[in-house]
């Protein structure tokens, strides 16, 4: 966590002793919506434009121990750890919502984003997380301890923790951002993928994995995971770059509509509506369940997807009750 070596961040002591203390929200952020199905066809302009229409209902985030949907009446529902407050949705009718490691950000139906829950770091210094900026957006992504959204002019807002530069947003037009622990990502409109933050090109800022460094190609979309990043290519593959850790980073062949990037592990939306996803399993989360999807988001230790039938799923640790939809 915030301060502490990366010895501590990876084998300390903690309530499961193979994984890192920190874990993060990692919602795959789409052109006008976060944590939302991927359409076939991406217009970078699209980003600029903030339309109820192409808000799909409902939409589903897992976080780091809670998860938060947009149900159909477009308010917000969470459920599981609420210890910081997280799940303690405000009222108002949203676009989005993405569920951060202590804390949830939504993006309302007037453009403006509106976060809950914690507002500081472990050790309980105010670092802004939750405090977003004033102006109209139209995507946002919460990380551990910091948030990143798309204002609707495409430039990139960072805010919260900036000790590893995650939240020192590059200049340029986006479409997309995806926000993590210790890096954050984002789709340019010219659909090449830039990354700062922990695991930049040269950066000895620990941990270092390379998850910042994407490769010179075309992407659609693009997900920060815990060590390791995400994209989906214009062609419908997917790469991973970063800690391969379990295979997290070893993504399978053939095409995806969808990829999100949690904890050491990844999953991806296969056209046809099916779910596959690879990376570490030790809590059932890259164990999905049968059945067609039409979008999906990897968390901590655990998955959510929405079905077809529009209901919301959610599988892998349950122990804060993450998984436990209402």
């Amino acid at each position: 966590m915030l301060g502490e070596s990366l010895a501590n961040r990876m084998g300390g002591p903690n309530r499961w002793s193979d994984c890192c203390t920190v874990v993060l929200d990692l919602c795959v952020a789409l052109p006008l919506l976060a944590c939302s199905h991927v359409p076939k066809s991406v217009s970078p302009a699209a980003s600029s434009t903030i339309s109820i229409a192409n808000a799909p209902l409902p939409s589903a985030s897992a976080g780091s121990t809670h998860s938060c949907m947009v149900k159909s009446d477009r308010t917000i529902a969470c459920w599981g750890d609420g210890e910081s407050g997280q799940t303690a949705a405000q009222p108002g009718k949203f676009l989005s919502v993405s569920a951060g490691g202590h804390h949830t950000c939504g993006l309302k139906t007037d453009g403006t984003v509106a976060c809950w829950g914690s507002n500081s770091d472990v050790h309980g210094n105010p670092i802004g997380q939750s405090t977003p900026p004033s102006a109209n957006f139209a995507s946002v992504s919460a990380g551990d301890w910091h948030t990143c959204g798309v204002k609707t002019d495409g430039a990139v807002a960072c805010w919260g923790s900036n000790e590893y530069g995650q939240a020192t947003a590059p200049l340029g037009t986006f479409s997309s951002v995806s926000a993590d622990a210790y890096h954050a990502c984002a789709v340019k409109t010219d659909a090449s993928v830039i990354c700062w933050g922990a695991g930049g090109p040269g950066s000895e800022l620990a941990p270092n994995y390379g998850q910042a460094t994407p490769p010179a190609e075309r992407f659609l979309s693009v997900s920060a995971g815990g060590f390791h990043t995400c994209g989906l290519r214009t062609d419908g593959t997917v790469v991973c770059w970063g800690w391969n850790k379990d295979d997290a980073a070893t993504p399978p062949a053939g095409k995806f509509e969808q990829v999100s990037a949690g904890l050491r592990y990844a999953c991806g939306l296969r056209p046809g509506g099916t779910i596959v996803c690879w990376g570490w399993n030790r809590f059932g989360q890259a164990a999905p369940p049968p059945g067609e999807f039409k979008s999906v988001d990897a968390g901590g230790w655990h998955t959510c997807g929405v079905k077809k039938d529009d209901s919301v799923v959610c599988w892998g640790n349950n122990e804060r009750g993450q998984t436990t939809t209402p």
